[in-house]
This record gives C-alpha cells, sequence and structure tokens, in this order.
C-alpha cells in the first residue's frame, strides 16, 4: 500500500523527507532547464527559518511541505477529491482537515500560497512527534483525499522518480543519476561528466541547487 493519509507509517521522518524533496527538486532541475515545466521545486529560503518542498502537475494539483523549526507540515490539494473547498459556492474546509493541528502549523495554512491553492488533505509532524498525524476525517463517499496519487513520489525508492520523469519528461533517465542524488552526493563537473550529463547552461543550474541547498562544487 503506497504513501497515503490512510498509511502515514510508510512516510519516513522529517530529515529523510526533507533531503529527499531537496534531491527530486535537484534532479528536475538537472533534467528540465525551465523552472516553468518542472514538476517538483524547494526553496531553502523559504523564509529566515523555514524551507517549502513543492509539487505541482501544471493541472491545479499540488503539495507544499513546510519544513521548519518546529517540525514539518504538507498541504496537498487534488483538484479532482470531492474533498476540494472549491466544489462549494462558498469554499469551505472539509470537516476535520485541521483537527488538532499544532498552532505552530497556523500561520502556514493562513497565508499564502496555502488560501489560494486549497487544501485537500493536511498532514504534519512536530519534532517531538514519533509519528506523522491528521485530523479526525469522515471520507466521502466513493471518494478520497487524493494523497496517495500526489505523495507516492516521498517513497525514497529511486526507481519511482526514474519511472515517473521518464514518462513525464519523455527522456531515458540514467538509474545511476537518481541513486546518487539520492544520496546526496555532491555535484561537480566530473559528477555530470562520468554520469553524461548534459547541461546547456551551468550558471543557471548552480542557481537552482543553490536554491535548493543541495552540496555543488561546480
Amino acid at each position: 500500500m503506497n504513501i497515503s493519509t490512510k498509511n502515514l507509517n510508510k512516510l519516513s521522518d522529517i530529515k529523510t523527507i526533507k533531503n529527499l524533496s531537496k534531491s527530486i527538486a535537484a534532479l528536475d532541475a538537472i533534467l528540465c532547464p525551465e523552472w516553468e515545466l518542472r514538476y517538483y521545486s524547494y526553496d531553502s529560503k523559504w523564509s529566515a527559518s523555514e524551507e517549502l518542498g513543492s509539487m505541482r502537475d501544471g493541472s491545479g494539483s499540488e503539495y507544499k511541505i513546510l519544513f521548519s523549526q518546529h517540525g514539518a507540515a504538507i498541504n496537498g490539494f487534488d483538484r479532482e477529491s470531492k474533498m476540494s473547498p472549491w466544489i462549494n459556492k462558498k469554499p469551505k474546509y472539509w470537516p476535520g482537515l485541521f483537527e488538532n493541528m499544532p498552532p505552530e502549523f497556523q500561520e502556514f495554512i493562513d497565508t499564502e500560497p496555502i488560501p489560494s491553492i486549497g487544501t485537500t488533505f493536511f498532514i504534519w509532524r512536530l519534532n517531538k512527534d514519533k509519528a506523522w498525524k491528521t485530523g479526525d476525517i469522515t471520507f466521502p463517499k466513493g471518494g478520497d483525499d487524493g494523497s496517495e496519487e500526489l505523495l507516492y513520489i516521498l517513497d525514497g525508492n529511486p526507481l519511482t522518480y526514474q519511472k515517473w520523469a521518464e514518462e513525464y519528461y519523455e527522456m531515458e533517465v540514467s538509474l545511476d543519476l537518481v541513486k546518487k542524488i539520492y544520496a546526496m552526493n555532491k555535484i561537480d563537473g566530473s559528477f555530470l561528466k562520468k554520469l553524461k550529463v548534459e547541461i546547456d547552461d551551468l550558471d543557471q543550474l548552480r542557481s537552482d541547487l543553490i536554491e535548493i541547498n543541495y552540496p555543488i562544487n561546480f
């Protein structure tokens, strides 16, 4: 069973998810120079004390992962979910979505871009917690929150990213490259040359990886 709000035990600890979020953003930066066309991104300077991992599918569904001094929180929105706040004439969140949410994450859901995006699932974990948590939710009949469809990439398996990237970017993607990036290997000129990765604009890639705070030396 894949990662979802119904199966949170498959979701790794905060540090692992943070490094994984950086890795998939770094891979997207390597494979796709055009930021607008990328699926995954990461902003290591979201604020003075917060970092943000993101996914957007180009069709309106996306997630944002906040990493703060308090822990981490995942806001997800599946545009096709029956739990979307936008299916009502007067938008409203699904009952229980933020129930028992720690106050440390209140600002995250109250400030942009979350209110404009919407929420169909919300997951959090304080540093002191031993597991990820959600509110007490009764799912709609014949529907879910979209978390399984959006969060599967966070399983930590390099094959998962490789298969997705080859389909999305319509190119062959080196599994060795994915494994090395997943292991947070430092990227330098010899690294790119050895793996036969062609980069048209090294300066842009350097800038992107610095924003992600992925280790580089070129």
